[in-house]
């Protein structure tokens, strides 16, 4: 709506004794040489741009679990990218990598590991900090 507010789009399932699922699929391509479909998911621009929220389920027992990867190929695998925008007066946002906490048992395990190679070099883990017009960012 180009002058009011335009509405929502929510996707839910019923609360149920077993809950049923939302799925967003794109298309396969059904010949080679084709292009499967992408899924966007994006939030609004603004004087303050919309935000993005992923997480799982509480439980009881368990939380639900999380899968963030990328397919095989019989080519190239793909990417997986976490990056931030450039900011041209403030501060810039951080990406953060943590595990969980425990009050009775072991806290979760932070693991990064570079891909291997049957006939070629294996891959590298790379770690730098920012450079600075003062001083250059710190790795600790």
């Amino acid at each position: 709506s180009p002058k009011g507010r335009s509405g929502n789009i929510v996707l839910k399932t019923q609360n149920s004794t077993n809950a049923g699922n939302v799925a967003i699929l794109a298309g396969s391509a059904m010949k080679n040489g084709n292009n499967g479909g992408n899924v966007t998911a994006e939030g609004g621009s603004g004087t303050i741009g919309g935000s993005m929220a992923l997480s799982t389920g509480s439980g009881t027992e368990q939380s639900g679990h999380m899968v963030l990867s990328s397919r095989n190929s019989i080519g190239s695998a793909g990417n997986i990218t976490a990056s931030i925008g450039l900011s041209e007066t403030g501060a810039s946002g951080s990406i953060s990598m943590s595990s969980g906490s425990s009050l009775v048992s072991d806290g979760g395990i932070v693991g990064i590991r570079a891909g291997n190679s049957e006939s070629a070099s294996g891959g590298e883990i790379l770690i730098k900090s920012g450079s600075g017009g003062v001083t250059g960012g710190s790795l600790t």
